[in-house]
């Protein structure tokens, strides 16, 4: 509850920009309202409006005993973002007499008896808070992280109420941060407008798989997205104790190619037969800061066969790895034992040690790299020095037996660079090579002196 002033029967309003206040509103709405949309709000000016101890009309305002109501309206605004936040510390009288309260307690007022709600200004586009058909009840429900508070989001298309809100009505959607995700899966998806308990059970399904989630806060869960081969929009499920609460999200599952978020240095290096150095690969540790365990560095491979595709897990290079965000290998200690003509294509990921669900762990990926390093001392006592040549031909040979009809399937390419990124439609920019990537010092490694290269958004 925030409330900046404490006066006896009074109605204060407060503009001005004091730290102290202004933290505790920004606090508020943080924790109530989702990650990704709070990420950088911090605000800059707020109005508020207190009430503070009034009593009803008609009653006596100098009578102590008189019931008496306290409660708040904060306007705050970040110059992009705007939120209300409404505070309801006591509330113990709904009506005056003129509305047919009973004149010793302010209750039993016919309609219209009082209310709390947001409108568009001008009267119209009324929007009642989430506390339910009494407002005696307003104090002790929510649509926050603290009872008798609401957090509405007024930037919106229409006034939008966050947290765990008591009476949440059908129509209102669950918030999912990030609403999409890589086919990979492991990326933490943030669940909010619910309401959460430590002693329920938490589950998220996507489309048909059921993985187990966490408890963050009242208003607040975390899921680990599985792996999924397909390039689609699926049906997000909230249950909680195995009962399907909330069915009315769609997650949206993107292609592999997205920002890695494993940058692996010197990709040279991580690229050669026989690197020259120990491999270094970086990540960001707030990634994985939902969880204060250890990570493990793993090898993934890609394989594909004829009835079967897909990425395996081959080995893992070392466990209780800390989120420092930084760790180097040596190549020399990792090398393929069996099978390593199908594993020439891989990843490195970095796991969650103690994800909520052991089957769809927490993980960050690197960009697909190739393993010449992993499969060479294997591959050079089979196949002898020219293995990678011989390797190269075999792949001409076998994608050439399973005929070229794909060619008919890729869109025409773009005729210049303008049709290229005008046609949101029909290309994206390639993650590997694009003009707006001014930062990653192997952008283009494999079209030298490419400005820009796009990718088909359809698969063939």
């Amino acid at each position: 509850m925030i409330f900046d002033r404490d006066k006896e029967a009074s109605v204060t309003y407060s503009t001005a920009p004091r730290e102290r206040f202004l933290s505790q509103v920004d606090s508020a709405i943080h924790e109530s309202v989702s990650k990704a949309a709070t990420a950088r709000y911090s605000s800059k000016n707020a109005l508020a409006v207190s009430w503070n101890k009034i009593s009803f009309f008609s009653g006596n305002p100098d009578h102590i005993p008189y019931p008496r109501n306290t409660f708040q309206v904060i306007i705050s605004t970040d110059g992009e973002s705007t939120y209300a936040v409404f505070n309801y510390k006591t509330i113990v009288w709904d009506g005056g007499l003129a509305s047919g309260g009973r004149a010793n307690t302010g209750i039993g007022a016919d309609s219209p008896h009082a209310q709390a709600g947001i409108n568009a200004g001008n009267g119209e586009g009324f929007t009642n808070l989430a506390y339910g058909s009494n407002i005696l009840d307003i104090d002790i429900e929510q649509a926050s992280e603290s009872e008798g508070q609401y957090i509405y989001e007024l930037s919106a298309d229409s006034p939008r109420p966050h947290g765990c809100v008591s009476r949440r009505p059908a129509s209102m959607p669950l918030l999912l941060s990030p609403s999409s995700g890589p086919m990979t899966g492991g990326n933490p998806v943030e669940i909010s407008n619910a309401c959460f308990s430590r002693s329920k059970t938490i589950q998220c399904k996507f489309g048909t798989q059921v993985v187990k989630g966490m408890f963050l806060r009242p208003s607040k869960a975390l899921c680990y997205a599985p792996v999924f081969y397909a390039n689609k929009e699926i049906k997000f499920t909230l249950l909680i104790d195995g009962v399907e609460v909330y069915t009315k999200e769609t997650f949206y599952l993107t292609s592999v190619f997205q920002p890695y978020k494993v940058d692996l240095v010197n990709l040279d290096n991580w690229n050669a037969i026989k690197p020259s150095d120990n491999l270094e690969m970086r990540w960001e540790p707030k990634e994985l800061s939902h969880h204060r365990g250890t990570l493990s560095v793993k090898l993934f491979t890609y394989q594909e066969f004829k009835s079967s595709y897909g990425w395996q897990e081959e080995i893992t290079v070392e466990e209780g790895v800390g989120n420092s965000g930084h760790y180097k290998l040596d190549p020399s200690t990792l090398n393929c034992q069996d099978r390593c003509k199908e594993k020439a294509v891989g990843a490195l990921v970095l796991e969650l040690a103690n994800s909520p669900d052991k089957n769809s762990p927490g993980r960050l990926w690197s960009r697909p790299l190739a393993l010449g390093w992993f499969v060479n001392q294997k591959l050079d006592r089979v196949m002898g020095k020219t293995w990678p040549a011989q390797m190269c031909y075999n792949w001409f040979v076998e994608d050439s037996r399973e005929g070229l009809g794909w060619l008919s399937e890729l869109e025409d390419c773009p005729c210049s660079k303008d049709q290229a990124i005008g046609d949101i439609g029909r290309f994206v920019p390639d993650p590997g090579c694009n003009m707006y990537n001014k930062v990653d010092v192997a952008n283009c490694y494999y079209h030298k002196r490419a400005e820009h290269c796009v990718r088909s958004i359809w698969p063939s």
